[in-house]
């Protein structure tokens, strides 16, 4: 069965940060969201996210830094499933995230669109604090790793083009 596409996702879903819920359709998804705050960093890999019990996920995101941007010294590789792996022949200087992005508003959503692997982006938004988003239905989604992010994303800036 084919997802729902993603920008009929960002359409329908209505957000309350301050509830912490996001509507979309018939469904009822709860977070906790903290202060807001901003991740920088270079594009490694970007794509299209789906959890089937949370479809509220559009986007997720590779994001690095210092020598984890290099591939010539790290080796990333897609998202597949939430996870993905890095390899390198030593232990890199600088940091690597994994963003999996709720979008607050369709404004948000338009930006992500236009985002290609090698762009730096600054992206501002809220964390989940406690790595789980569960819905009315009884289904969740919970990380598993600390480089990975829920993030409700409400602003994104690109500061450089890809190389």
């Amino acid at each position: 069965m084919q997802p729902p596409s993603v920008e009929g996702i960002a359409r329908e879903m209505q957000v309350d940060r301050r509830a912490g819920e996001i509507k979309y359709r018939d469904t009822v998804f709860t977070a906790q969201w903290g202060e807001e705050l901003k991740h920088t960093g270079d594009i490694r890999y970007f794509g299209r996210a789906y959890y089937e019990g949370v479809p509220v996920f559009t986007h997720d995101a590779v994001v690095t830094t210092g020598e984890f941007s290099d591939p010539d010294i790290v080796e990333v590789t897609p998202i597949k499933d939430g996870s993905m792996y890095w390899q390198a022949n030593k232990q890199p200087e600088g940091t690597l995230v994994v963003l999996h992005f709720i979008p607050e508003n369709f404004t948000a959503f338009e930006d992500l669109q236009l985002i290609r692997e090698g762009e730096r982006i600054e992206f501002t938004g809220r964390e989940e604090t406690d790595s789980s988003v569960e819905s009315s239905t009884g289904t969740y989604v919970k990380l598993l790793h600390t480089n990975h992010k829920y993030l409700l994303v409400s602003k994104v800036r690109r500061i450089s083009g890809a190389n």
